[in-house]
């Protein structure tokens, strides 16, 4: 069975912003602090320095840890509107709260990455840090054999798959982020862009009937909307 997608934010008190973001058998918590002083070997006279901390749910920081950091710093560094906040930190960390254990660390690290994502732009937005632009992200597995695609793929879907992929997408439905692995063609991979842009797309309606999309019945970018409006609708009440 399907575990739907789900996200929460503002819950952590002691943190500029932070959302929890689940995603089948993986979940993570994501918190944002800053702009704040920064250490003087880190500052940059033009821009914020953005910092990316990712602690897994058992044991010490590792390999994966320092991957996925890399990673993210990569897909976040972009939309951040650093040149606003010129000589400080903005510090995102995630805390892997839940993973499906697998033997291979490299399906470990794409199921991961994801939530990782999506749960960190959340707490960005949440901090209410300046943005070009808000990403949502998701994976993709591709069947070599059948041809079929698999969106937000369970262990045993990934393992199988002869190429796995994950894709973030801008609100206007640009690809802002990709990471793939193992063998496919070109025009494989145009089908699975255009499976993740599916399932990002805030405005996403049905799914292609070669296309597995197990999100509950509503895409990601669909889902970080709702949980961003209904935080602001509870923020502002005091109005009414």
């Amino acid at each position: 069975m399907t575990i739907p997608s789900t996200a929460s934010l503002g819950f952590l008190p002691r943190s500029d912003g932070s959302a929890s973001f689940s995603q089948g058998r993986t979940s993570v918590i994501a918190s944002v602090n800053g702009p704040m002083e920064v250490r003087i070997r880190d500052e940059l006279p033009q821009e914020a320095y953005i910092e990316v901390i990712v602690r897994p749910a058992i044991g010490v920081t590792g390999t994966r840890e320092k991957y996925l950091e890399s990673r993210l710093l990569s897909a976040l560094k972009p939309i951040i509107l650093r040149s606003n906040h010129p000589r400080t930190l903005i510090q995102i960390v995630v805390q892997v709260v839940q993973s499906a254990g697998s033997e291979d660390n490299a399906i470990t690290t794409l199921l991961l990455l994801a939530p990782s994502l999506n749960a960190a732009v959340l707490a960005l937005l949440d901090a209410g840090v300046p943005l070009k632009s808000v990403l949502s992200a998701t994976t993709v597995a591709f069947l070599k054999g059948s041809g079929k695609l698999i969106v937000e793929p369970e262990l045993e879907d990934l393992k199988k798959a002869a190429s796995k992929h994950v894709l973030a997408f801008t609100s206007a439905g640009l690809l802002g982020f990709v990471e793939s692995e193992g063998e496919f063609e070109y025009e494989d991979f145009e089908r699975v862009v255009e499976a993740g842009r599916n399932v990002c797309s805030a405005g996403r309606e049905g799914d292609d009937n070669d296309t597995k999309m197990d999100t509950g019945g509503q895409g990601v970018g669909e889902l970080m909307r709702k949980v961003v409006r209904e935080k602001v609708e509870k923020d502002l009440r005091w109005r009414a």
